[in-house]
């Protein structure tokens, strides 16, 4: 992704920080550091968003990876388009699926 755009900011989930990391706490970090969080791990982490949410805790955006065989260009190009375009806090509270960007709003 750097090669596509050097001045973006993007923690890697291969941190060392992160490494083992409960979702609970990814998610806290990501709001603590206004950062969307992008992953293709649907089984567990869409369960602490939707909780998060629904105790009224607000969340930077959650992008979940739509399919395991997506171009990663085509993710890396949507992942820049949204750096490009807006802020964390456009997308807040939202989960969205790439490379679609397809919305899914949890109300409060």
């Amino acid at each position: 992704m750097y090669r596509l755009e050097p001045a973006i900011d993007f923690v890697s989930a291969l941190n060392p920080d992160l490494t083992g990391m409960p979702d609970a706490h990814v998610l806290e970090l990501a709001a603590n550091q206004s950062r969307i969080l992008v992953t293709n791990d649907r089984n567990t982490l869409i369960d602490h968003f939707r909780r998060r949410i629904e105790a009224g805790r607000s969340s930077p955006a959650v992008f979940f990876v739509f399919a395991q065989n997506a171009p990663v260009a085509a993710i890396a190009e949507a992942i820049i388009l949204i750096w490009a375009t807006s802020t964390p806090a456009d997308w807040a509270d939202g989960i969205s699926y790439l490379p679609s960007l397809s919305p899914h709003i949890f109300p409060r």
